[in-house]
């Protein structure tokens, strides 16, 4: 299934800027990109891009691994050499995150920008041939409906959309489009607001105990995938349904009606919690970060800001709290190891806010806090300069192992490298807003 690639040229699109371009010029109450942060032992605090270089590099000779079918993957366990046949959805991920690298790559004019993209090619073609045999649909290898969970086909939707618009490589923006139509197919739910306004559910029914689970992972994530798939075919219907699925999910998803919308500690600013699902209202950071790109995507500017501040002021899951503060920022939550279903989750929403910032919605305010979160990383990084996704800040405790780690417990805090600018290095380095 290997095709040869198009060369993947180095230019650099028109310059932007915005205040996150402008934050190492300008001082402000929290100069995080400025000062020195508390000392960890004999390691720096904060990253550079040589530094994000040497976390890819890593990263890869940790996890990656040749497919027997063909392509490539992310391997489950350190060092394995199989590929993770339950692992849908985190394995979609992780091409995220070598599709942020890529844009990182791009933007620091770093050599073989081609390789990057290579690479990317490989892990959909391992996608494709280590997915089918438990996931392939009717519609032959690019089929998914055999997954039931149509959050998971949103995640592989964006994934491949990214591959095709770095690849050129068609095949991946076929898979995309026959998936999203399938989502918005058997997806909506007729209890929905009408006039092609409609929630999608979580899941096809399955087992005895299924109920229709409207939820946030699949209602955003279906949101961005629209706005991907419009940017890369201008097919104007994959707007026209992104849009009135937003509407639905800003209507029965989003609230600032808890704690009068008030953020801790901050009263002067607006925080908006997003509620998991229609029955379940717990915080879970990466519906945070869905929402926000979701909304940044839709140019609902305002709800970007409290979106974001919630996820930074207001977080109220009991079983997943703030794991402390760093340069005086709440840290977001450890989901545990041994790569389980939530590990991954810190990423998403820093890519969200990533997003957000790189293309001038967000601030100063917003950067400083992302750029503490990458930072408490960081500082727990093994000789490999690998960092899995416990950040409590100021113990020992927290510092990742030299072995036995797990591919999606380290992806966060690569995300958060990719896609929240260093705040040492950097201010000379051309910038453009992600192409994501």
């Amino acid at each position: 299934m290997k095709i040869s690639l198009r060369p993947i040229g180095t230019h650099v699109l028109a310059a932007w800027f915005t205040f996150t371009v402008l934050v190492y010029a300008i001082s402000f109450s929290r100069p995080v990109s400025a000062q020195a942060l508390p000392s960890h032992g004999n390691k720096f605090d904060t990253w550079t891009a040589s530094d994000t270089s040497l976390s890819w590099t890593g990263y890869n000779q940790d996890f990656y691994a040749n497919s027997k079918n063909g392509g490539s993957f992310f391997s489950n366990v350190q060092g394995g050499t199989t590929y993770c046949p339950h692992c849908f959805w985190e394995e979609a991920e992780e091409i995220e995150v070598a599709e942020d690298a890529y844009n990182w790559a791009q933007h620091h004019d770093a050599p073989n920008l081609q390789g990057y993209a290579n690479k990317i090619n490989d892990l959909c073609e391992g996608f494709v041939d280590n997915m089918n045999p438990a996931y392939k649909g009717p519609g032959g290898s690019y089929d998914w409906s055999g997954d039931l969970f149509n959050d998971d086909l949103d995640w592989a939707i964006m994934a491949f959309t990214r591959a095709y618009h770095i690849t050129h490589n068609h095949n991946w923006l076929t898979a995309a489009e026959l998936n999203f139509n399938t989502v918005w197919t058997r997806a909506q739910d007729p209890g929905g607001l009408g006039n092609g306004m409609s929630g999608l559910i979580q899941s096809q029914p399955h087992g005895k105990k299924w109920t229709a689970n409207l939820d946030s992972p699949v209602n955003f994530t279906f949101v961005i995938a629209g706005y991907l798939l419009y940017d890369n075919t201008h097919d104007a219907s994959y707007k026209t349904k992104a849009d009135s699925v937003y509407q639905w999910a800003i209507t029965h998803l989003y609230t600032t009606s808890i704690g009068g919308g008030v953020c801790k500690g901050h009263p002067g600013l607006v925080c908006a919690k997003i509620y998991d699902s229609t029955t379940g209202h717990s915080d879970y950071t990466y519906n945070y970060g869905t929402a926000i790109q979701a909304a940044a995507r839709e140019r609902d500017f305002a709800k970007v800001h409290y979106i974001t501040n919630w996820l930074m002021y207001n977080s109220n899951n009991p079983n997943f709290p703030y794991v402390g503060a760093y340069e005086g920022y709440n840290i977001l939550p450890n989901y545990h190891q041994r790569g389980v279903n939530d590990a991954g989750y810190n990423g998403i929403a820093l890519r969200g806010v990533g997003y957000a910032l790189a293309h001038g919605i967000l601030h100063l305010r917003q950067l400083a806090w992302a750029q503490a979160n990458v930072a408490a990383a960081w500082r727990i990084r093994n000789s490999d300069n690998v960092m899995w996704n416990n950040w409590t800040p100021n113990t020992t405790a927290s510092d990742t192992p030299s072995s036995g780690l797990y591919s999606w417990d380290c992806s966060p805090a690569m995300a958060g490298m990719f896609d929240i600018p260093s705040p040492r290095g950097d201010s000379a380095v051309r910038g453009q807003p992600p192409t994501m």
